[in-house]
């Protein structure tokens, strides 16, 4: 996000920057438009998740806390939040791959819960701010980023950190392999380091020139995802550590903070990922052949809202329909073929 200077400000850099960010606007705002599209939170969303399957969504709404929504029926299943009065600020969701579990964050408290009936399941303190997580595909375990240059493998069914993971700066983003066998972590150290869940040890380290702000792993655990903003985007090998593609961007998106900030490998082994940026734009890529297969554009809640005004929080590959589904930062969920 930008913010332009003020018009008594006579710094002749002002024209080039107003120009440059017009062009990147323009640029993020083309693509196909959604299918279909209904809001789930008037003031927007502080977090958000979809299920692998694309069944279920959950939030963290500015104004009314925590809830799971049917996506095929478009109804608010459960109300979610910590405390029996109030709202709950959740800074960060998830769901697990088996659809059976959800968990929500806010502060260095989080609550598992049940998506079949909505009860919780329980309820621990983490060892640190919680800045992301990610949920097991059972359910048993959570991996928790801290702000405390920690990442935490935590038992949230019995309580207790199982594993902790050790970082030079805040862990910013988290990721599970769907067997939870290896963890995936980028921080604000500069670092994406990949990590054998059972033994602690570092597998690889990816180092890029800035911090790292988002990362994720492909469902088998051969490749990860990693970006840092006003640097780069790029699919590297768990394996050997080098890089497999590198997500094209102009010198202008790097030097005026082009951001991803979701991302998502295609279930199935079709060399796919999802990127969704910070101006409401999507785009699949085709990393075997690293080349984009399609763009689309979340549309505004409002007819009379910029078009840069809502990032995209996470999107699921909708398997019943083809396409996929897309949950906005402004509280709306869309769905794209």
């Amino acid at each position: 996000m930008f913010t332009l200077l003020p018009r008594q400000n006579l710094n002749p850099l002002v024209p080039v920057i107003t120009l440059v960010l017009a062009a990147f606007l323009a640029g993020c705002s083309s693509g196909e438009p959604p299918v279909d599209g209904w809001e789930v939170a008037a003031r927007g969303n502080y977090s958000a998740a979809l299920s692998d399957d694309g069944k279920h969504l959950v939030i963290g709404s500015i104004m009314h806390g925590g809830s799971l929504w049917n996506l095929a029926s478009k109804e608010r299943l459960f109300n979610w939040n910590h405390a029996k009065e109030g709202f709950s600020n959740l800074s960060s969701v998830d769901i697990s791959a088996n659809g059976k579990f959800a968990v929500t964050a806010e502060g260095s408290t989080l609550v598992l819960w049940s998506v079949i009936d909505g009860a919780p399941s329980g309820f621990w303190s983490a060892p640190g701010e919680i800045v992301d997580l990610a949920l097991s595909s059972d359910g048993h375990y959570a991996l928790l980023g801290l702000a405390n240059y920690s990442a935490v493998y935590f038992d949230i069914k019995n309580g207790g950190v199982v594993r902790t993971l050790f970082h030079k700066g805040r862990v910013t983003s988290v990721d599970l392999s769907a067997d939870d066998r290896y963890a995936l972590t980028g921080s604000e150290d500069n670092d994406a380091i990949l990590w054998d869940i059972d033994t602690g040890e570092q597998l690889q380290v990816y180092h890029h020139e800035r911090p790292v702000q988002l990362v994720a792993l492909s469902p088998n655990g051969n490749l990860a995802f990693s970006f840092a903003k006003y640097d780069r985007a790029l699919i590297w090998d768990v394996a050997t550590g080098k890089t497999k593609f590198e997500l094209p961007m102009t010198i202008s998106e790097k030097q005026f903070g082009a951001e991803y900030s979701s991302a998502k490998f295609s279930t199935e082994d079709r060399g796919q990922i999802l990127l969704g940026n910070n101006h409401r734009g999507v785009a699949l890529w085709d990393y075997t052949k690293k080349l984009q297969k399609g763009s689309w554009h979340a549309e505004n809640k409002e007819i009379t809202q910029l078009a840069s005004g809502a990032a995209i929080l996470d999107l699921s590959f909708d398997g019943s329909a083809g396409g996929f589904f897309a949950i906005t930062s402004d509280g709306m969920v869309q769905q794209f073929k």
